[in-house]
């Protein structure tokens, strides 16, 4: 059998109760601003024996005084409560309160979007990590509290990639902009990170970030059915008016397009390629489909982008192959007559 643990005397019983009953007086001490009795009361609190319950509730209460006041706007009473009240460091890393007193603190700050209280702590603490409190300036769209920390604090403070992500993905531009201007990123992007609905932060992503990261947003327009206007404003504001953006973008570029049905990006990429391979748009229209996409790729493909084969074997050899998919496809007798009729463009040696 295990040793006996002995219970609490009823001395101590009755002190910790008066510890409850006074614990419930000292918020009201805090919002009349008598901070003389308050102090008398929580000194008071703190001579008497505290266990681990208890501790949480003195953590508790502070916490739900403290929003309290912050609510009410009072910088006053912010000020005492941080100066004079600090919580019992044994207790404060619980797992109900894992954060430390002052990040804690200017969350709830944050929370209540009170701009005062942000500066305040961000001019009497030196913070690790202020991730926490941008959190929930976005989660609560204060903008003025996002960017007074993103204006005074370095990016090194706080995870300038995870805050990129949720302001984007949340649709808040005027942070995106806000954390572009300011921030740095501590890794290369993910793609996950421009998995919005907003054009214009997809803008403003484009415009402010390297080229890698535009690799990136090309591949997300793609794949997640972007619209139109964002590709013409990627080619309306390349640096190099001379360099198609998407020129390192897979060879299935057109693929992609036509596997999606996309018919207003076939036609804007037919227009600005320098070089298109006709018959493998025809053979990919074919096997999905697209009649109105067929029609369209075989009444472009004399334009001056057609692509010219290294060979006249490469040449044929694809000729070849849409005119095998038209007659695959059905009803396309004069479509197929046509290809047939085709003055291959090939390289002259």
């Amino acid at each position: 059998m295990g040793k006996a643990t002995s219970s609490p005397s009823h001395h101590e019983k009755q002190i910790n109760t008066i510890g409850y009953s006074y614990a419930g007086v000292w918020p009201l001490a805090i919002f009349e601003g008598n901070y003389e009795l308050a102090e008398f009361i929580y000194n008071h609190i703190r001579k008497s024996p505290i266990d681990f319950f208890f501790s949480l509730r003195l953590i508790s209460l502070y916490f739900e005084t403290f929003e309290a006041v912050v609510k009410q706007n009072r910088i006053d009473h912010i000020k005492v409560m941080d100066r004079d009240y600090k919580l019992n460091l044994r207790w404060e890393r619980v797992q109900k309160y894992p954060l430390s007193q002052s990040v804690k603190s200017i969350g709830i700050v944050a929370k209540h979007g009170f701009v005062e209280g942000i500066d305040y702590f961000l001019t009497t603490y030196e913070y690790v990590d202020i991730t926490f409190a941008l959190r929930k300036a976005i989660e609560f769209r204060h903008l003025d509290v996002f960017r007074i920390i993103c204006e005074k604090i370095p990016t090194s403070i706080w995870n300038f990639n995870e805050i990129l992500q949720k302001a984007a993905f949340t649709g808040q531009r005027e942070m995106v902009e806000c954390l572009l201007d300011h921030g740095i990123p501590l890794y290369r992007y993910g793609r996950d990170i421009i998995r919005c609905n907003d054009i214009e932060i997809y803008k403003l992503l484009y415009l402010y970030r390297i080229s890698e990261f535009k690799v990136e947003i090309l591949h997300n327009i793609l794949s997640n059915r972007v619209s139109l206007p964002l590709i013409e404003f990627m080619y309306e504001n390349r640096s190099d008016k001379s360099v198609d953006p998407f020129r390192y973008y897979p060879v299935d570029l057109f693929y992609i397009i036509i596997e999606q049905d996309s018919f207003d990006k076939l036609q804007f990429f037919i227009k600005v390629r320098e070089s298109v391979c006709y018959y493998t748009l025809i053979i990919t229209a074919v096997r999905f489909k697209r009649s109105d996409m067929l029609r369209f790729i075989i009444t472009s493909r004399n334009n001056e982008n057609r692509k010219r084969y290294r060979n006249i074997e490469t040449a044929e050899r694809l000729q070849n192959r849409a005119i095998s998919s038209l007659q695959q496809y059905g009803r396309c007798d004069t479509l197929v007559e046509e290809i047939t009729n085709d003055i291959l463009n090939v390289k002259l040696s």
